[in-house]
């Protein structure tokens, strides 16, 4: 199913009536349900009454809208606690814990976890953890094929 630009931004102003930070609207096959996930954020932290209540302001809305399906679940969620980030994003989320994937390996690893440094000039610093030695490495945005959220065990 595709998203037409009419969901999209109807998605995306009504998230930021309620002053929420629209993330994506996709529609999901789960469970054989057909699902229109939409996902925002909130700086600070999002409850679920600021889910409910978007759900309800699109609900309206999407019975207005000619969707091809005829049967769907709503579903308005926060990004998750192990969230992808964007580059844009990094210099809000500095000092947290992430995980970095790289297209191609750097000192025979693809894959790194540590505390956000910095994002500057197109260049990520993590500070990593290695056997109780702490290092930061750089990491070029080219060469990053995914950073996410992490948690800390």
């Amino acid at each position: 199913m595709k998203i037409t630009k009419e969901i999209k931004d109807l998605c995306q102003k009504r998230a930021e009536e309620l002053e929420l930070e629209f993330k994506e609207v996709c529609f999901v096959r789960e469970s054989d349900m057909n699902i229109l996930r939409v996902v925002v954020d909130k700086k600070g932290k999002l409850t679920t009454d600021d889910c409910s209540d978007l759900s309800m302001l699109i609900s309206d809305d999407l019975d207005n809208i000619d969707i091809e399906l005829d049967n769907y679940y709503l579903e308005v969620t926060s990004p998750g606690i192990e969230r992808k980030l964007e580059f844009e994003e990094l210099n809000e989320v500095l000092g947290s814990y992430v995980y970095v994937k790289l297209y191609r390996k750097i000192q025979g690893e693809k894959e790194f976890y540590g505390d956000l440094v910095s994002y500057v000039n197109d260049v990520v610093t993590l500070k990593i953890n290695f056997s109780g030695r702490f290092k930061n490495m750089e990491f070029e945005k080219k060469d990053v094929a995914l950073i996410r959220m992490a948690i800390k065990f």
